[in-house]
């Protein structure tokens, strides 16, 4: 995928690290730019996102309700889904890099090893 901005692929990446949970605009805020006064940006990112995930041919992955983000995940095939669901390939495969370069995946990367 070609990203235009890399807060709506962090945005996707912190969806997907969620397993479908819904995130609030405020919550996203947070996330992303430590700071809940930014809600206007998750408006900008969340396009960018939406328009990344339809030119890739994906935009049904995203489910967005009134203030509330999420991902389907049972249309979401990643390494990360396949290891908690114990596919050998990806156990044995996985060495601790888990979304290193994002400071809130921390918790879920202490969590896997």
């Amino acid at each position: 995928m070609v990203w235009e901005r890399e807060k709506a692929k962090e945005l996707l990446a912190y969806l997907i690290d969620r397993r479908g949970a819904a995130v609030s605009n405020t919550g996203i805020a947070v996330v992303l730019w430590e700071d809940d006064s930014k809600t206007r940006n998750v408006q900008t990112v969340m396009s960018s996102l939406r328009k990344t995930l339809k030119n890739a041919g994906c935009e049904d992955i995203l489910i967005r309700a009134r203030n509330a983000t999420s991902i389907d995940v049972k249309k979401v095939h990643c390494d990360f889904y396949d290891f908690l669901g114990g596919n050998s390939l990806a156990v044995n495969t996985y060495h601790g890099e888990y979304m290193q370069q994002y400071g809130w995946a921390e918790n879920t990367r202490s969590n896997l090893s």
